[in-house]
């Protein structure tokens, strides 16, 4: 079987840089690393990240996608600087591109709030697409742009979309589950046109 969230990687790939992560020292305004990268902006919700990656307070679980991508993108890090040994280090990034997607990676393990849109570094997003994973079987939801929600699982309804409602009137909640026990295994982001 595919591991979607290989797939993710894969199908996101850019051909050209789309954004470099910089550790900067707060001390010494000095980038402490760099790392540049190819694939369209994307974030993976575990325990690594919450904890070890970025220093935050407060519960891991039931935190929103917004608080997850200012932790990714602008918290503290637990770096030293090499240069004057401060420990007031953070995230900061650049990009080459508006990101056109932010794909996230979810963990069954921690409880995320799914937000109906999203602001990436003054860009605004919206909820477009949700995967599930369940019994071997992977299903999605797709939100168009008027936000309408389509559930699809290819083995049923003849391969065909169903039509669920619209966003607005559907709990966060209630898209963290799918049909068959499947969960939210990855959630993706569109820029909003003319952002």
């Amino acid at each position: 079987g595919a591991d979607i969230h290989e797939l993710c990687d894969y199908m996101l790939k850019s051909q050209q840089p789309s954004y470099t992560q910089h550790i900067y020292c707060k001390n010494c305004k000095e980038n402490v690393k760099s790392t540049i990268y190819n694939t369209i902006l994307e974030l993976r919700c575990s325990e690594t990240t919450w904890s070890k990656k970025t220093i935050r307070a407060g519960a891991i679980s039931g935190q929103s996608i917004t608080n997850w991508i200012h932790a990714f993108l602008h918290g503290k890090t637990r770096s030293k600087c090499n240069r004057c040994n401060s420990t007031q280090t953070e995230y900061r990034t650049n990009y080459n591109v508006k990101p056109p997607l932010i794909h996230i990676i979810l963990n069954e393990k921690i409880s995320v709030r799914l937000d109906q849109t999203i602001t990436c570094d003054d860009n605004q997003y919206r909820l477009a697409g949700i995967i599930y994973f369940g019994s071997f079987h992977f299903t999605c939801r797709v939100i168009d742009s008027a936000g309408r929600i389509w559930y699809n699982d290819g083995i049923q309804n003849d391969g065909k979309s169903r039509y669920e409602g619209h966003i607005s009137s559907m709990h966060s909640q209630l898209l963290q589950t799918a049909p068959g026990q499947r969960k939210a295994s990855v959630v993706i982001y569109s820029l909003v046109s003319g952002a």
